[in-house]
């Protein structure tokens, strides 16, 4: 599965207002229910935050990855969301999350859930794409960052 087949403009938020990491999860979860209207946004913000207890999701370079495991959904769902402002995430590196992947998944999802993650791992770890995500102006020049960024890395695992 690809990151590009979770995601869609619909569950793209390029402008997230939130200015705390709980309003933030609370902002995403809705983002999520835009599209997935069945499930219960402040069930995916609490499993979420409860994860983040864990430990920060925050993966540095302005990047965080919140996610979870729960009963609420029966297969994989996702967004993406932009704050031009950033958030104190308590990433390891202290600075502020600017982009956020969020995933959350069935609990009885094995491997799949970490596939994605690993690709957006990867995704950002590629050259100019958290910047060119960060001036995307709209949701459709942000999905298709990814789609080409994603064939790319297809086409060079291929290599």
């Amino acid at each position: 599965m690809n990151l590009s087949d979770l995601l869609s403009e619909r569950l793209i938020a390029v402008d997230l207002k939130s200015t705390s990491k709980l309003a933030v999860l609370e902002e995403l979860a809705h983002v999520i229910t835009r599209v997935h209207d069945e499930i219960n946004p402040d069930a995916v913000a609490r499993a979420v935050l409860e994860r983040e207890r864990i430990s920060s999701t925050a993966v540095g370079h302005g990047v965080a990855i919140p996610h979870a495991k729960t009963p609420v959904v029966d297969s994989i769902v996702g967004c993406l969301g932009l704050s031009r402002k950033g958030i104190d995430f308590d990433a390891e590196d202290g600075r502020p999350a600017r982009i956020f992947f969020t995933l959350i998944a069935p609990q009885t999802s094995t491997g799949e859930h970490l596939r994605v993650l690993a690709q957006i791992a990867r995704l950002c770890q590629v050259e100019g794409f958290r910047e060119g995500l960060l001036a995307a102006e709209n949701a459709h020049t942000a999905y298709e960052l990814i789609r080409t960024e994603e064939a790319k890395l297809r086409g060079s695992e291929g290599s």
